[in-house]
């Protein structure tokens, strides 16, 4: 398959699939320093709530990597309790910026936002290879192979068009030259785990 074949079934199998309940892929990143959640019970019984929230609003200036529209949002998430809102309801939209400012979040992502998250990551790799943080798109794929435990769960949050879609975009990758070696181990290994995979 070609990549304007892949690009249009990308396109088409994947318009209408939505964040659902999830946590963004920013409120993920942020959990991996913090391992907590804006709307959930504050983890420190030392603390109050109103201390807990003061310290996590003060700590956001040292998340220098995040873009400051995302500070803001999430500091009126810690005051509300509540989750941050996605800045991208159309999951064709989700900038490089963003997937690569925000990369450590995707080991943490529930299946429905994993899903959510994928056919940007397609896209921006396809067609814009230079511009994609390799760590940004190794860290969706490294996801994909390491999430042992929910490896059945994540793959049937995929339809069967989707799911054939998603070999069908790794196997491209396989064939490119311009891919390193290193990365085409990587794609192989996860072809290989999702190759196995029967859908409930």
């Amino acid at each position: 398959m070609n990549k304007e074949d892949l690009l249009a079934q990308i396109s088409q199998e994947f318009k209408n699939v939505t964040l659902g309940d999830a946590y963004t892929l920013a409120e993920e990143d942020y959990y991996d320093t913090s391992h907590w959640h804006f709307d959930e019970k504050h983890i420190d019984s030392n603390l109050t709530r109103e201390e807990w929230d003061k310290r996590e609003i003060e700590g956001m200036t040292e998340h220098r990597w995040w873009l400051l529209e995302e500070i803001e949002e999430a500091i009126e998430a810690i005051k509300g309790k509540r989750k941050m809102s996605n800045k991208f309801p159309n999951p064709l939209d989700v900038s490089v910026e963003y997937l690569n400012r925000y990369r450590e979040g995707f080991i943490f992502l529930q299946p429905q936002a994993y899903l959510f998250y994928t056919p940007s990551i397609m896209i921006h790799k396809l067609c814009n290879p230079d511009y994609i943080d390799g760590f940004s798109f190794n860290s969706w794929l490294s996801t994909l192979i390491f999430k042992t435990e929910d490896f059945n769960t994540l793959l049937n949050y995929f339809s069967k068009k989707q799911f054939s879609i998603l070999i069908d975009f790794l196997k491209y990758l396989m064939g490119l030259d311009t891919v390193d070696e290193f990365d085409k181990e990587k794609i192989q290994i996860a072809l290989t785990q999702i190759q196995s995979f029967k859908f409930e």
